[in-house]
């Protein structure tokens, strides 16, 4: 309806429809690529875990472009034991659009590990993006906005059952 509340005719209510459809449509391309990164951290991880005993370091490594952020730059070379709690908590794919990768090494830790803590914290990344997908099998947290209110949804029906 119209804000007269008279029914809109369809070729209008088309217009309004794709108004909005190519405004989330970017959205909807940056979940994907971050669903994308997200689910390839989860294998990497894997693939990590197979040769934790030969290479049990992990370096955070950015694209090394001019559109790399400045948060993430400061951690670019960041290198943690790979059973530091760093890497439990942050991952690639820790902000939307994030191009970072992660290497798996022998090389020594050279990084404080409350140093490296301290810089993952002030990069900031969003809360529901936060977390290793390989460790906690989730691509988003359950802070994200598809999840708000559900599980209390589900936990109310599980009573009522």
């Amino acid at each position: 309806n119209d804000a007269d509340g008279d029914k809109k005719d369809y070729s209008n209510y088309e217009s309004t429809a794709q108004t909005v459809a190519d405004r989330f449509s970017s959205y909807q391309d940056t979940e994907y690529d971050t669903v994308a990164t997200k689910a390839q951290g989860a294998k990497t991880w894997n693939t990590f875990q197979a040769n934790a005993e030969l290479y049990p370091n992990l370096t955070w490594r950015t694209v090394g472009d001019a559109r790399v952020r400045p948060s993430h730059q400061l951690l670019n070379n960041l290198t943690a034991p790979m059973n530091s709690p760093i890497w439990q908590k942050y991952w690639i794919g820790m902000d939307y659009g994030c191009r970072c990768d992660i290497e798996q090494t022998d090389s020594e830790p050279v990084t404080n590990q409350n140093k490296a803590m301290q810089l993952f914290k002030d990069a900031a990344p969003p809360t529901e993006l936060q977390g290793n997908p390989g460790i906690t099998k989730q691509v988003f947290g359950e802070q994200h906005a598809y999840f708000k209110g559900t599980l209390k949804r589900v936990d109310k029906m599980k009573i009522a059952a």
